[in-house]
């Protein structure tokens, strides 16, 4: 081979080398991929729930929804939280095709509804129930409905049992800022509706309530049982008082055990509200609810399972 044919050979082989390194360097990144052999699974549409709930459930909504987003991992949750009235005029307008209400609907409303030729359907999802927190020092630890009804609306001003501080007047202390709907339940199935007394201080916060019942033995302070199974380790000197059962002299505790067989009073119920024309992503969130894996989460928020089945897991929750 002569030198002017071997300067061109190895002059083409430096060409090729720099082509070789552009096209590889130039190469779409899924052609590379394709050549080793890894493919893109197409990108997995986002479908949207869209929940409304009343304004104050929102505590225990939340982070229901977020244990459905972690079991459905390409799902976008939109929550509306307001009255029962909007509720109820979205649910007929058609803006929304689930609400959660604390309570069911009643005959008339199914009938609104209805007349729209709108069919709904309901599902029992949590149970709560209001818990009555008094200093320990204080020995009147027991309430008659008649009893407990005097001390929410003030036609008493002293405890049945005396004990030291009972010169000083009863002071009602409750969240403030809670939702309308818990306040008039109190009012409705406590004090046959009569009207509460006011809250003795501003308080917004479950944490501010069994501290000023800490702070002052006379005291008597209003929580959710949800927030009672979260505050009672934390204030030892706070205790729960005990309730008449219904149609009965004994008295009950505010244990999950007693709410879930109802034998505790004033018990409130949790509903999942969906109207026709629902989606199939509302439907996946009501049978997630209603599953053993949904009631476990309802356990964890401190609110009773409504699942008979569960209700082992609301026990062993409380401890």
């Amino acid at each position: 081979m002569s030198d002017k044919l071997a300067f061109r050979f190895f002059m083409g082989m430096i060409f090729l080398g720099f082509f070789v390194l552009a096209f590889v360097l130039l190469m779409p990144e899924q052609w590379i991929k394709n050549i080793k052999g890894q493919h893109e699974s197409p990108p997995v549409a986002v479908q949207a729930l869209n929940i409304s709930a009343q304004s104050d459930l929102k505590a225990l909504l939340d982070p229901l929804l977020t244990a459905f987003k972690a079991n459905h991992q390409a799902v976008s949750i939109a929550a509306k939280y307001a009255d029962k009235d909007q509720l109820l005029a979205d649910l007929s307008s058609g803006k929304t095709h689930l609400i959660c209400l604390p309570t069911d609907l009643t005959t008339a409303e199914i009938q609104t509804l209805e007349q729209q030729s709108l069919s709904v359907s309901q599902q029992r999802m949590a149970l709560d129930a209001p818990v009555f927190i008094i200093h320990s020092s204080n020995v009147n630890d027991k309430a008659t409905r008649q009893q407990l009804q005097s001390l929410l609306t003030g036609s008493t001003e002293a405890w049945p049992l005396a004990f030291e501080g009972t010169e000083q007047a009863i002071q009602l202390v409750f969240d403030d800022h809670s939702d309308a709907a818990w306040l008039q339940h109190l009012s409705q199935d406590i004090c046959a509706g009569e009207a509460l007394l006011k809250s003795e201080m501003p308080i917004s916060s479950t944490e501010s309530v069994a501290q000023f019942v800490v702070d002052n033995v006379n005291a008597v302070g209003i929580l959710h049982f949800s927030e009672w199974t979260q505050v009672k380790s934390a204030y030892p000197l706070v205790v729960a008082m005990q309730l008449e059962q219904e149609g009965g002299n004994q008295f009950v505790a505010p244990e999950a055990s007693a709410i879930a067989q109802k034998s505790y009073p004033f018990i409130r119920e949790f509903y999942l509200i969906q109207s026709s024309g629902a989606s199939s992503l509302e439907d996946a969130f009501i049978s997630f609810m209603t599953s053993v894996e949904g009631q476990k989460a309802v356990a964890e928020t401190g609110m009773t399972p409504a699942s008979a089945l569960l209700k082992k897991v609301a026990l062993n929750t409380s401890h």
